[in-house]
């Protein structure tokens, strides 16, 4: 797969030659037409051996399922993302019960790595140069944006605005700049 392919045509070329049962949640590679081989021998064969057979089902050592497409490594769970959402998830996609092979919609979620300030080590606090103040941000969960939380004169006030609103959006997931306290 060239680099220059834009995601709406790879979107297109994953539809084209991977089918999403919803029910059972699982992928299967639909029917590759003679133009992609060498030779009808070819196509014939690779239809014989991998049509309507499970794609992207190899478990890799980081946990992740998924397997190659085109040159490209693609995950299970961002495929199964793209048909669910119509389109590719905006970060990595975080499994809720652990299971990187559960790709139900209900246990898939879209985060994105928090901001760290280098100097202050602080987590979504960022130096905002034209109104020399720090400035809290927040990424939302499910590819949702950020959210913007405020000029601060002290980081460890915007560290601990971010913080807050981190346990908002993110819950146990969240990540601290500081322990909370609990009653």
């Amino acid at each position: 797969m060239r680099k220059d392919v834009s995601p709406e045509d790879h979107s297109r070329k994953v539809r084209q030659h991977i089918r999403y049962d919803q029910t059972k949640v699982a992928l299967f590679w639909r029917h590759r037409g003679q133009e992609l081989f060498d030779s009808k021998v070819k196509a014939r064969a690779w239809n014989s051996k991998n049509e309507n057979q499970p794609a992207l089902d190899v478990t890799y050592t980081n946990g992740r399922v998924g397997g190659m497409f085109f040159g490209k490594r693609l995950y299970t769970c961002d495929v199964v993302w793209l048909f669910e959402h119509g389109s590719w998830p905006h970060g990595d996609i975080y499994h809720r019960n652990g299971d990187m092979s559960d790709n139900r919609r209900s246990n898939m979620m879209v985060v994105k790595p928090q901001i760290t300030c280098h100097e202050t080590g602080f987590i979504g606090v960022v130096w905002n140069l034209y109104f020399q103040k720090w400035e809290a941000i927040v990424q939302k969960p499910n590819g949702e944006g950020a959210k913007y939380l405020g000029y601060f004169a002290d980081p460890q006030d915007a560290a601990m605005s971010y913080d807050a609103a981190a346990m908002q959006y993110w819950g146990e997931l969240a990540a601290l700049n500081f322990k909370m306290e609990t009653a």
